[in-house]
C-alpha cells in the first residue's frame, strides 16, 4: 500500500474486539476507530513518515482494519502503538480536536498496545510484545547488504548464536514516533552518532530494480529520520552507493527464529478483508479520488456518518498498521492485488 511513487492515497482502519466471530465470513466485530495518515518523505524511495505537515493530494483509500487488539494473543504478527501523542494541523501543533472538528481522527487520538522493551543487561533488548531479542548497541562498522547477512549469521552475542538480520516489517516495529530524530527508544537502545546517518539493513532485497540507476538495492530503516528506503546493496564504492550499519538483529526467542510479518488475509465477503495475523480489518476498495490529509480525515468521518459497510467507527491507519500490509516481493502497487482493489492507486494515507 505504501510504495515509492508520485500518487498517494488514504486508508481506513478498524479495530476488532475480542467478541468477534470466526473467520468463515461471519461478522468480525462491532467497532471501527479512525487514526492518522502520514506523508511521504522527500526521499525518492521513501515510505511515508509521521510528524510532518501534509499538503499533497493523496488518493483516499477505503482500507479498513479491525483488531481484537493488534497485540492480542491471537495475533501472529502483533502491532504496537506508534507512541505519537501530539495532534497537528497543516501549519503547527494543535490541541487534539473533538469529534466533528477539523483534523479529528489523528494517530495521537487513538492508543493501542504500547511498545515494551526490557534491557536484558547482557547487550541485548527483549521486545516484550513479540519476544524478539535485539542487539542493544549496533556495531560501529558499516557493511554492504550481503556482508551484513553473513556477519550476523556467525555472531555470538549475549550467549546466543542464532542472530539474523531482521525483515523490514520486524525492523520497522522498533521505530518510535513519540519524539522524532531519532525514531528509536534510546532509553533501551544505544544509538551513537548524530545527524541523519542512522540507516540499518533489513533482509528484504529491493525487487523492482528502479532505484539508484538500477543498481542492486535492499531496504533499510533510517532510525534518525524514521523512513524506509532502498539503498545500494554493495556499499563501499563511489557514487550513490552507500554502506549501512549492521542492523540490530532480532532473534525470535519464542518461536526458535521464525520470522514475523507474514499476512494472513481473509475475504470476509462484505467488501472488507481481515488480516488474521494482525487482527486488523481493511476495506478492499479505495475511494477513487485524491485528497490532502485534512480531507482524508474528513472523508473518514463522513464514512462513519454514512455507516460504510455497516459500521460507523472507521479510522485512518497509523503508519505501523499501514506498513503492515505492504508487499515487498516486487509487485506494483506494493500490496496484494488479489486481495485489494488497487487500480489507479499506489500510495495512501
Amino acid at each position: 500500500m505504501v510504495t515509492p511513487c508520485a500518487t498517494h492515497g488514504a486508508s481506513l482502519v478498524r479495530s476488532l474486539p475480542e467478541a468477534d466471530k470466526n473467520r468463515d465470513g461471519n461478522r468480525w466485530g462491532e467497532r471501527y476507530i479512525f487514526e492518522q495518515s502520514s506523508r511521504p518523505d522527500n526521499d525518492d524511495r521513501g515510505i511515508p513518515e509521521i510528524k510532518c505537515i501534509y499538503r499533497q493530494l493523496l488518493l483516499a483509500c477505503a482500507f479498513i482494519t479491525s483488531s481484537a487488539s493488534a497485540a492480542s494473543a491471537d495475533a501472529t504478527y502483533p502491532l504496537t502503538d506508534t507512541g505519537q501523542d501530539t495532534c497537528y494541523e497543516t501549519e503547527s501543533e494543535i490541541a487534539c480536536p473533538d469529534v466533528g472538528d477539523a483534523f479529528f481522527g489523528q494517530d495521537a487520538q487513538f492508543v493501542d498496545t504500547p511498545q515494551s522493551f526490557t534491557d536484558d543487561k547482557d547487550g541485548s533488548v527483549t521486545d516484550n510484545v513479540t519476544s524478539l531479542v535485539w542487539q542493544q548497541d549496533p556495531d560501529d562498522h558499516r557493511l554492504g547488504w550481503q556482508a551484513a547477512q553473513d556477519y550476523w549469521a556467525t555472531l555470538d552475542l549475549s550467549g546466543r548464536d542464532d542472530w539474523r538480520v531482521p525483515n523490514l516489517k520486524e525492523l520497522f516495529r522498533t521505530s518510535d514516533f513519540s519524539t522524532g530524530l531519532p525514531y528509536l527508544d534510546t532509553n533501551v537502545f544505544i544509538l551513537d552518532g548524530c545527524g541523519k546517518d542512522q540507516q540499518f539493513w533489513s533482509r528484504n532485497f529491493y525487487q523492482v530494480g528502479t532505484a539508484h540507476g538500477g543498481a542492486p538495492s535492499a531496504f533499510g530503516v533510517n532510525h534518525a529520520t524514521g523512513h524506509i528506503k532502498a539503498y545500494p546493496a554493495e556499499g563501499g564504492t563511489s557514487g550513490a552507493a552507500e554502506t549501512l550499519d549492521a542492523p540490530p538483529p532480532p532473534r525470535d526467542s519464542a518461536a526458535e527464529g521464525e520470522e514475523m510479518g507474514t499476512n494472513d488475509f481473509v475475504d470476509v465477503g462484505d467488501g472488507a478483508v481481515l488480516d488474521a495475523a494482525t487482527r486488523l480489518m481493511w476495506a478492499k476498495a479505495h475511494a477513487g479520488t485524491r485528497m490532502n490529509w485534512e480531507d482524508a480525515l474528513a472523508y473518514v468521518a463522513r464514512m462513519n456518518t454514512e455507516g460504510y459497510l455497516g459500521h460507523d467507527d472507521w479510522r485512518l491507519p497509523n503508519i505501523r498498521e499501514l506498513q503492515s500490509i505492504v508487499d515487498y516481493s516486487g509487485v506494483f502497487p506494493a500490496v496484494n492485488g488479489d486481495i485489494f482493489e488497487t487500480e489507479g492507486a499506489d500510495t495512501y494515507f
